[in-house]
């Protein structure tokens, strides 16, 4: 039986080529980081038959910003539409079918499903936490932000990664006809700040 002889080319090609075919995991977000958002003012009105009553809440939002890089491996089979795969491929698919990037200008950038939001009630393991909840973020020269809610029309969020400061807004329902006494969702405001959280 005859050997196979390669050049040490051939053998440095090769070795180099090896790596590519299982190369680790790396996101093509330009952005980075989960962040753990809690309000220190809430506010709005309730409605009434009466009118519109100004109020302070006593209890405190909270939100939590998750990267696309950094959601929990449990829900990346169902995000990646696929069952197989190791945590790295999966996360590759996701990717692939969630990430959308665009240029804004000359040097800024939009990316659709970088950054995906949730409150404490719903879970982090479920992939239906973050299918319908993806973020827009803007990369800007008064600080980067992110978006969030953006097709909701009664929604919003909106958080600056330079000032950590964030907004959000719920215009409540009291437009919607009147039913059972019920004159719509209290119309709210909450102002607060975000910290950088590890999982």
């Amino acid at each position: 039986m005859k050997g196979v002889y390669l050049s040490g080319c051939a053998v440095v090609s090769l070795l180099i080529c090896i790596p590519c075919a299982h190369a680790d995991y790396k996101s093509k977000s330009v952005f980075s980081g989960n962040y753990k958002c809690v309000s220190t003012e809430d506010g709005g009105f309730n409605h009434t038959a009466s009118g519109h009553q100004l109020v302070h809440f006593k209890e405190r939002s909270e939100f939590f910003i998750t990267h696309i890089s950094r959601i929990p491996a449990k829900a990346l089979s169902g995000l990646a539409m696929s069952a197989y795969g190791n945590e790295d491929e999966l996360r590759q698919k996701a990717e692939e079918k969630l990430l959308k990037q665009h240029k804004l200008g000359e040097n800024g950038i939009l990316e659709d499903g970088a950054f995906f939001i949730r409150t404490p009630d719903q879970d982090p393991l479920s992939p239906m936490t973050y299918l319908f909840s993806s973020c827009k973020a803007y990369t800007a020269s008064n600080g980067d932000s992110i978006s969030c809610y953006v097709g909701d029309q009664r929604t919003h969020f909106q958080f600056n990664m330079k000032t950590k400061r964030f907004v959000y807004a719920y215009l409540g329902t009291w437009d919607d006809p009147v039913k059972d006494a019920y004159y719509g969702d209290s119309s709210i405001f909450a102002f607060g700040t975000c910290k950088e959280y590890y999982d």
